[in-house]
């Protein structure tokens, strides 16, 4: 509270990480974005309670996401969100669910990451122990391709769900109604110019997506 208190004065406008808790305390959600704050990440990594528990996240309550973007979006605040795919309780089925419902929340963004066993953390000792790591060519290790033995999914059904969410979330249609909708709610937050700006990273990704990039890319070449 102080900080943001101290942060009002100076007008700045800035971007964070937030964890879903801060739907618990919703005034605080409001004095970010009256100190500034125009734009987030959250991490939400997957909807199923099981496979949050797989990576000791369960202070994520799926149950409150959409009440959580919607409160957000009230305050004037974009949200991006973060997920992975191939933890534990993944399958197919359940990773279509997870596409159905960003599409319903109000989220700007989506990234999707594969699950990775990065060294060092717990998650890699726990992958090593079960004889789940397929490879240490570190080149892979980039949170887009396979390097693990899943549990509900196999690797090739976990990139064609990856392909499929950026497909369906960034189709021609969700981009326009996004930055439509950007316009409609959001001009009051932001300056005029900031609508130019909403399009022009909606198209970018979708163009992305359309060339199988990954959407940071912008749809540009390497």
């Amino acid at each position: 509270r102080q900080l943001f208190e101290r942060l009002k004065p100076l007008k700045l406008r800035w971007v964070c990480q937030m964890s879903t808790d801060v739907g618990k305390r919703p005034e605080l959600i409001d004095l970010a974005a009256e100190a500034g704050c125009h734009e987030n990440f959250l991490g939400i990594e997957t909807i199923s309670d099981e496979s949050l528990k797989s990576v000791r996240k369960e202070f994520n309550q799926t149950q409150e996401y959409e009440a959580l973007f919607s409160r957000l979006r009230r305050a004037g605040i974009l949200s991006q969100a973060s997920m992975v795919y191939g933890l534990d309780g993944d399958t197919k089925d359940s990773l279509r669910r997870t596409i159905d419902l960003l599409l319903s929340w109000d989220v700007n963004y989506v990234y999707v990451f594969i699950l990775t066993p990065l060294p060092g953390t717990t998650l890699r000792a726990k992958l090593e122990q079960e004889g789940r790591i397929l490879t240490n060519d570190w080149s892979l290790y980039d949170c887009i391709h396979p390097v693990i033995k899943f549990r509900g999914i196999d690797a090739a059904d976990a990139i064609e769900c990856v392909q499929e969410t950026y497909d369906r979330f960034y189709s021609a249609k969700a981009c326009t109604a996004r930055a439509w909708r950007f316009r409609r709610e959001y001009t009051r937050f932001f300056p005029r110019t900031n609508v130019f700006e909403e399009l022009f990273f909606q198209r970018a990704f979708r163009k992305a997506v359309a060339q199988k990039k990954h959407p940071w890319t912008l749809g540009l070449e390497a």
